[in-house]
């Protein structure tokens, strides 16, 4: 079959040499104008990995389209599919040969206007692997008196690719020479960190950025990195728990988080194992033990500053749930010393001044900049090629895009397939098994149950999310640190054995390096 991969990142190059092995005809289309993450930092050695993925994996360059934007998919029919409201299997989600027809696929050029230019490629499945940050940046609400403001406004895409010293241009700010501690310093203690001396004063020399997960604490700690008089303030609709790299400066964090044991001990919707299946029944104290255990751990590592942990509520239930962002390196320090300010949950509703912004709040900040750091629009980004009525039942629940094993929609026209389209742990592995369970659908070898049982499941899945993640405006997009769970699905699926190591032992994708041949060699014992 002919396979037609949107995006040449790292979840379309893994996808692509998954299909090209087992046969495939494979061609990768990508908007930018080299193979690899864009505008990311460290991009520059994330995208020689990639291309280096691509290589070995027997990718060439005329499995590419670069600089090709994809503007239109018509369903070409030819056999008995039905769009909507069938109780039986749909003909997304039958594999190769249950439903007649193919995706003409419109071709342009990246910078071409001239509609003669554009090109019609006929292909037999397209999987969507461009990335939730493909789309347009999710804009800031409407301000009051925003033609007052004489500051710069600037959302997180166009920082892509910046250094320190073009953001502090971009925001308006001047470098001035700082006596602060590098960005590679190690982390002090607590102690030396309560008595650094206060930054100067940073009236006239503030940024504020409008978020608070990673995207705007990476960029709060740039625009502090080497400049003094620099302030960001953090502006959040909501406090969430932060979670430190190491324990008290001395134990990293990962290895106790992302073991199986902590993945079992979490609310989930898929229970894979006897432990995991008791800890959620009979054992639910233990399980209840663990949360309120690692919640102390956290809470004594990073102290008891309102910023990292906020209420005491809402810390116990998001440590429970698992549901946090990772504090950068020096980001406490910064908070101590008010070089950094979070504010929440607030929001900025008016131009104070030529500069200055209020907040919900009533309180004034002073601001060179406001910057946006509030994500991208996942259903534009699709809305520019999908066909409408596949996108409105994408995002019909209204909490993001909803997909059986994160992967098909029963609803959605034939032989689409989306890989990577929820935030996750393990990326790499989960893209590798994604692809290897794409495979065994199109073979035949992988039968899917009838729509509506993928509705159901689809629904159930975003029931527990809504209900057990919370740091995510889109519950529905996460799969986050339950990434055992699921990959145990993707292998329950494929038939090859779900457990691959001990609970406590940190993850390595080793562990699954080898299901590609266990497939193989299970189809040539057959």
């Amino acid at each position: 079959m002919h396979i037609l991969i949107i995006g040449a990142g790292m979840a379309g190059v893994g996808t692509g040499v998954v299909a090209a092995r087992a046969g495939h005809n494979v061609t990768l289309v990508d908007r930018q104008a080299t193979v690899g993450v864009q505008g990311l930092p460290a991009a520059t050695d994330i995208a020689d990995y990639v291309r280096s993925v691509a290589a070995r994996g027997g990718l060439r360059r005329e499995h590419f389209r670069l600089s090709t934007a994809v503007t239109k998919m018509a369903w070409v029919a030819g056999g008995g599919y039905e769009r909507r409201g069938s109780g039986g299997v749909g003909g997304a989600v039958n594999g190769n040969g249950a439903v007649g027809g193919r995706w003409d696929i419109t071709l342009v050029s990246v910078g071409t206007d001239n509609a003669d230019a554009a090109e019609v490629l006929r292909v037999d499945w397209v999987v969507v692997a461009s990335g939730r940050e493909s789309g347009p940046p999710t804009a800031l609400p409407a301000i009051d008196n925003a033609d007052v403001f004489g500051g710069r406004v600037l959302n997180h895409r166009d920082t892509y690719g910046m250094n320190v010293e073009e953001l502090l241009a971009a925001t308006g700010i001047s470098h001035v020479p700082s006596m602060a501690p590098s960005k590679g310093e190690p982390a002090t203690s607590r102690q030396d960190e309560e008595e650094m001396p206060p930054t100067s004063d940073a009236a006239a020399r503030s940024v504020v950025i409008a978020g608070n997960g990673k995207t705007a604490m990476d960029l709060a700690m740039t625009l502090t990195d080497i400049d003094d008089g620099v302030t960001a303030h953090l502006v959040a609709s909501r406090r969430h728990w932060m979670m430190p790299f190491t324990f008290f400066g001395l134990i990293p964090t990962e290895p106790l988080l992302y073991v199986r044991a902590a993945n079992a001990a979490s609310p989930c919707w898929a229970y894979t194992t006897p432990i995991a299946r008791a800890l959620a029944g009979p054992l639910w104290p233990l399980a209840a033990l663990w949360g309120m255990l690692m919640a102390a751990i956290v809470r004594a590592s990073v102290g008891w500053h309102r910023d990292l942990c906020g209420g005491g509520f809402s810390f116990g239930r998001d440590t429970f749930r698992n549901s946090f962002c990772m504090i950068p390196a020096g980001f406490r320090r910064r908070l101590l010393s008010r070089r950094i300010v979070v504010h929440a949950p607030d929001e900025v509703v008016a131009a104070a001044g030529v500069a200055s912004l209020r907040l919900a709040s009533g309180k004034v900040l002073p601001a060179t900049a406001l910057l946006s750091c509030r994500g991208t629009s996942h259903r534009s980004s699709l809305a520019a090629f999908l066909p409408a009525a596949d996108v409105d039942a994408l995002f019909a629940a209204g909490d993001g895009l909803r997909l059986y094993r994160h992967l098909v929609h029963p609803d959605v026209a034939p032989h689409v397939a989306f890989v990577a389209a929820h935030h996750s742990f393990a990326f790499g592995t989960l893209v590798h098994m994604q692809a290897l369970w794409l495979v065994e659908l199109w073979a035949g070898r992988l039968r899917l149950p009838p729509r509506q049982a993928q509705r159901d499941e689809m629904n159930r899945v975003a029931c527990v999310k809504r209900d057990q993640l919370s740091c995510n405006r889109e519950t529905a997009c996460l799969v986050m640190d339950r990434f055992y769970p699921y990959l145990d699905e993707l292998s329950i699926d494929l038939g090859v054995e779900h457990v691959r190591a001990g609970y406590f032992t940190s993850f390595d994708p080793d562990w699954y390096a080898g299901v590609e041949g266990e497939l193989r060699h299970r189809r040539e014992a057959a």
